[in-house]
């Protein structure tokens, strides 16, 4: 993992997909997710500040992304690596 130190929110990022517990786009936690968004103190009507927390952890290596399709658009969806897991295991 890169050594550099991670923010309140992106923490916040990583327990979100360790919730969820699958790979996830921003839009689809929007949809189906909002009481956890909510819960971790994210902004329910901006997709972008998801988006930006979520992809600021990809070069963190925490974090992996990868572009599929959701609904009518390809969007990138995120999900936690080995790193990212052993990060909250060890920061919990």
């Amino acid at each position: 993992m890169n050594n550099s130190k991670i923010t309140d929110k992106q923490k916040k990022g990583l327990i979100l997909l360790d919730m969820v517990g699958k790979a996830i786009c921003s839009q689809e936690l929007l949809d189906t997710k909002k009481d956890l968004l909510k819960e971790q103190g994210f902004d329910t009507e901006k997709v972008n500040a998801i988006n930006a927390t979520l992809a600021s952890l990809v070069t963190k290596e925490l974090v992996t992304k990868d572009k599929k399709q959701y609904k009518d658009k390809l969007l990138t969806f995120y999900s936690l690596t080995e790193s990212g897991k052993s990060y909250l295991k060890e920061n919990n």
